[in-house]
């Protein structure tokens, strides 16, 4: 029911980044229905790219169950972490008409390497192309003008005169009574 696919078979052990691919099918008319992921320690993840609703505990919420999903997720890691095989669950819960409380678990491991191991990896291209799919999307939505952020002057009006040496010695901060 869930399958799951990684854009690399390993992750780098400092700064590594890599992304998971969750499609599961129709699961029906059901209530609460989310998808939690569980990484191994040190590792984290951003927001998922498929835009769905996330709650605060990070759980993706799937609004429209009958419908077939495709999940995006971006993971890493910031700091060094021990290197070895590890293992990422998702985990579909939902609860169904007879208001019964339903767990569908699936696995999927990769290594976390050092840098210099990084010759052995595979690259699963669907997933990679799902990535750019979904880039190829996001750019056609996006307007093309640049923003200008350029930040503005901002002009002090001071209510106290003060004299040319305060002016020019003065040091600006917060005054505390």
């Amino acid at each position: 029911m869930i399958k799951a696919r990684l854009a690399k078979s390993i992750l780098e052990h400092e700064e590594g980044m890599n992304h998971l691919w969750i499609q599961f099918a129709s699961i029906g008319e059901v209530k609460n229905a989310q998808i939690k992921i569980v990484l191994p320690a040190g590792v984290h993840r951003a927001p998922n790219l498929s835009h769905y609703k996330e709650n605060g505990l990070g759980d993706i919420l799937i609004a429209e169950p009958q419908l077939s999903h495709d999940i995006l997720i971006e993971f890493f890691t910031c700091e060094p972490v021990s290197c070895g095989k590890e293992t990422i669950s998702i985990i579909l819960a939902y609860t169904d008409k007879e208001g019964q409380s339903i767990r569908i678990e699936n696995t999927i491991h990769f290594r976390i390497v050092v840098e210099e191991d990084t010759d052995e990896i595979q690259i699963d291209e669907k997933v990679v192309n799902k990535i750019k799919q979904l880039k190829a999307g996001l750019d056609e939505s996006c307007p093309t003008d640049r923003i200008d952020y350029t930040p503005m002057k901002v002009f002090k009006i001071d209510p106290h005169p003060s004299s040319e040496l305060e002016k020019k010695y003065r040091v600006d901060g917060l005054f505390v009574n």
